[in-house]
């Protein structure tokens, strides 16, 4: 405790910075928020997609509910979180650029699903997906509130795992649109090229390159 009772010097700043991940101009100089939204688009090679995605314990994917942003928070089991903001809107009212971009996340979702629950995966990673109101959403990527506290905010739904699923997602409907954007999406995955990266991926698994994805 005596090292605390003078003020910290800048490293000790920066190391608390870094151990919470929060944004080091705010706690030296006041400045900005808090924390700090970073920007990622996944690869649409879902093999680097599914070691984007898996760089910590827990991963939380999160759908905003008004116009459907894309946002996910890798979350350690040292206390560490990291939020990032995509550009990718998981919504029906998307022309075919964005349409492309989302049948390439969709099957790095179904490539995550298989690397989850493969047989003989001792992996004990957790993967929750959420809906989350617009204002609970602008306040985690402003970084002005905490990751964990937009999340209890939020609503757990599964959508990750029935979005690109033709088995499930009729069954379900988390949202206003989710069925027509299901079967786009599933119409999208039949033609060339994800068709055939889609075949390519389910006929190779088991593989190391799956147990072990690049990061």
């Amino acid at each position: 405790m005596d090292a605390w009772e003078k003020e910290p010097s800048l490293n000790q700043l920066l190391s608390i910075a870094k151990h919470f991940n929060s944004n080091s101009d705010w706690l030296l100089h006041g400045e900005q928020n808090m924390f700090k939204a970073e920007y990622a688009r996944t690869p649409e090679s879902p093999i680097k997609g599914l070691g984007l995605l898996i760089k910590a314990d827990r991963l939380h994917l999160i759908r905003e509910m008004s116009r459907g942003a894309f946002a996910f928070v890798l979350d350690n089991s040292s206390g560490q979180c990291s939020t990032y903001q995509t550009p990718y809107h998981i919504s029906e009212q998307t022309g075919s650029g964005g349409e492309a971009s989302l049948a390439w996340l969709m099957l790095t979702f179904e490539l995550l699903y298989l690397y989850y629950t493969q047989p003989g995966c001792d992996n004990k990673m957790s993967i929750k997906s959420y809906l989350m109101d617009s204002d609970t959403y602008s306040s985690l990527i402003d970084g002005k509130t905490h990751p964990k506290n937009a999340l209890r905010k939020a609503s757990e739904a599964s959508w990750w795992e029935d979005i690109w699923d033709k088995e499930q997602f009729n069954h379900v409907d988390y949202w206003e649109g989710w069925k027509p954007l299901c079967e786009k999406l599933a119409q999208k995955l039949e033609t060339t090229p994800y068709s055939m990266e889609r075949a390519s991926l389910t006929a190779q698994l088991p593989l190391h390159t799956i147990s072990n994805p690049p990061k």
